[in-house]
């Protein structure tokens, strides 16, 4: 599904600032989080990539996303993407949120979730 896998390393969200790390190491810091989508359960924000540790060659995003949702209504899984994933999502799923509210959408990353075989928590696509 996505070519890049991350995982949250710090997540001071709250304070508008998530740090995740790819699979070959590279951090990067996400900032200046814009909500696309927000319910009880569910989220979806886009992130600006503000801040990289320029040692990777790979290409450096200029935009993350993360998705969020409870799978069991405590605790909070979250799946960052590139912006090919999300746009993905979220085509797969504007019929779902605009009639249905956020269970649409809930049910499609908990469906993601159990074909990956997502533990939940930090480890993020």
């Amino acid at each position: 599904m996505a070519d890049k896998k991350y995982r949250i390393t710090q997540d001071n969200s709250q304070y508008g600032e998530m740090e995740v790390e790819w699979e070959n190491g590279v951090r990067l810091i996400l900032t200046d989080a814009k909500r696309i989508y927000s319910d009880d359960w569910n989220s979806i924000k886009g992130w600006v990539v503000d801040c990289t540790n320029e040692d990777g060659n790979e290409f450096i995003p200029e935009y993350l996303y993360s998705l969020s949702f409870m799978p069991d209504g405590y605790s909070l899984t979250t799946y960052i993407v590139d912006e090919d994933v999300a746009k993905k999502v979220i085509t797969d799923n504007v019929i779902n949120i605009l009639h249905h509210g956020g269970n649409g959408l809930k049910d499609y990353l908990e469906e993601l979730n159990n074909k990956l075989n997502f533990s939940g928590g930090t480890e993020c696509l």
